[in-house]
């Protein structure tokens, strides 16, 4: 097994590891691991996100994790610059109580709406209390941001059809490229890449007209056991 390949099986196993997390397990530098998972970003992992998904969920969650202890109940106190001069304890009931509803949807694995009813609130009034946050504390509205953003995710990716319309086309380029580097069948490609092959044939017919050609002399070929050399060469016979 190569490096990068037990780079990614190790993250494969263990997605929701920090890069420094692996570095200290395999001995392997960081920027080496942030490289080779940023090659292979479009793998899918077991719960249905993409390398590169999980990466920047862990990312996010590391700075929301990091930032809630030290923005809570602190009003940030800029100069005229916009610069940080210091701060100070909030004093506000209703400063307090919009804190407290960011403390809570930071720290629990809930919807807006689950916060919305925990609060007995509505979700609208919810939303503008978590508005009214960017002038109260803009580092904790910034992780109510990163956190709604997650949850936008995990949404779609479970929304129906969801899984194939979330990759980019960038990631099924790379993908189409490299089932026609290795002349791979659908069934191989879809255990390498760990994504169904009903998936993969979605993806596959998002491609350009040029990919899309050499898939269909790949799959001919591989039907026939022969190369796609050989398939044009009869072609032109």
């Amino acid at each position: 097994m190569d490096r990068d390949d037990y780079i990614v099986n190790y993250f494969m196993r263990h997605p929701n590891s920090f890069i420094k997390d692996i570095a200290e397990a395999t001995q392997i530098s960081r920027s080496t691991i942030q490289r080779t998972l940023n090659k292979y970003s479009y793998k899918v992992l077991d719960n249905g996100n993409t390398i590169g998904e999980q990466l920047r969920q862990n990312k996010i969650k590391g700075n929301i994790n990091g930032g809630i202890t030290s923005s809570m109940m602190t009003l940030s106190i800029k100069d005229s610059d916009g610069k940080f001069i210091g701060s100070i304890k909030v004093a506000s009931d209703f400063e307090r109580r919009i804190l407290n509803e960011a403390r809570y949807y930071l720290t629990h694995n809930n919807t807006m709406k689950e916060v919305a009813v925990h609060f007995n609130i509505s979700i609208r009034t919810l939303q503008l209390h978590f508005k009214k946050l960017e002038s109260i504390d803009l580092e904790t509205y910034k992780l109510v941001i990163d956190k709604k953003e997650i949850n936008q995710i995990n949404g779609r990716k479970n929304s129906f059809g969801g899984k194939a319309s979330f990759y980019s086309q960038e990631d099924i380029n790379n993908i189409c490229d490299t089932i026609i580097s290795r002349g791979f069948s659908y069934n191989e490609a879809s255990l390498y890449f760990n994504i169904p092959s009903s998936t993969l044939f979605e993806l596959m017919k998002r491609v350009d007209i040029e990919r899309r050609t050499k898939l269909d002399l790949l799959a001919e070929a591989n039907i026939r056991n022969t190369t796609t050399d050989e398939i044009i060469r009869n072609r032109l016979r």
